[in-house]
């Protein structure tokens, strides 16, 4: 695609994120979905090119306690988000690494973080949640350990996130809700 075309189409989705995350507008599954496939740089420092505009926005958007999912190929992510963003090229801890370099977790809550239980065998973890737990010890050391949730009771949580972030992940199970924390006053930002 020409790059005056994909400007031009990243402009109206970016116009028309910006009317859909207004703070009065209530959110639904069906008239929110947004798509994003982002190739280009970010000409930012320090922000990963994985974050684009949309999802940019959408992180900031969010207040402390809201929450968002990361979610694998299989997961129904158009029928289950108020907002859906799009990351087809990337792995789930691949975009867990870029949410979590400008997102901090929740601090004041016994788990910030959830994982979708193995269906029959809840007590296992997949090596995908063993990797998305090491992610987020690297961001943020002070923060629980990785909550699960059986499978129906994290789609309900899911349909109650800020927004989704549908993946290109393969593996089963890669699928993660995070809680957004605070910015204390005195930390660098």
């Amino acid at each position: 695609m020409p790059l005056k075309e994909n400007a031009s189409e990243i402009r109206e989705s970016w116009a028309g994120l910006s009317k859909r995350l207004s703070p009065n507008k209530h959110y639904d599954a069906h008239s929110t979905c947004c798509y994003v496939f982002w190739k280009g740089t970010l000409m930012l420092r320090g922000i990963d090119p994985l974050l684009g505009p949309e999802l940019l926005s959408c992180l900031r958007a969010m207040g402390h306690g809201d929450e968002i999912a990361i979610v694998d190929a299989n997961f129904p992510a158009a029928r289950e988000a108020r907002l859906l963003i799009r990351l087809d090229d990337a792995s789930a801890p691949r975009a867990v690494r870029a949410v979590l370099s400008v997102l901090p977790l929740g601090t004041f809550v016994d788990c910030a973080a959830f994982r979708m239980e193995v269906v029959s065998a809840p007590e296992e973890i997949p090596e995908i949640a063993q990797e998305f737990q090491r992610i987020i010890r690297e961001s943020d050391a002070t923060v629980a350990p990785l909550g699960a949730l059986e499978r129906f009771a994290f789609y309900d949580r899911v349909r109650q996130a800020f927004a989704v972030v549908a993946t290109g992940e393969r593996r089963l199970y890669g699928n993660i809700i995070l809680k957004k924390g605070i910015l204390p006053p005195d930390q660098d930002v």
